[in-house]
């Protein structure tokens, strides 16, 4: 499988986040800015991913090589 899905630092921290386990609160925290802000990047990542949800988009990313296990802090 071929990564054919370009996304943003933002969306790739969000990514990031999400799949260590980090919270809406907690991305928001993290990153500086409000969970409505948090809530609007997943739900662009979760477009671009063509995913059903969050989890699945994590679990696409990881099979796209767009999200690396190996540098998350789990």
């Amino acid at each position: 499988m071929t990564n054919t899905v370009t996304l943003t630092d933002r969306q790739l921290q969000v990514l990031k986040l999400t799949a260590e386990g980090y919270s809406y609160k907690d991305m928001a925290e993290e990153m500086k800015v409000s969970p409505s802000s948090v809530n609007a990047i997943r739900s662009a990542i979760i477009e671009k991913l063509a995913a059903t949800n969050i989890t699945h988009a994590v679990v696409k990313a990881i099979k796209l090589g767009v999200l690396d296990i190996e540098h998350l802090d789990i």
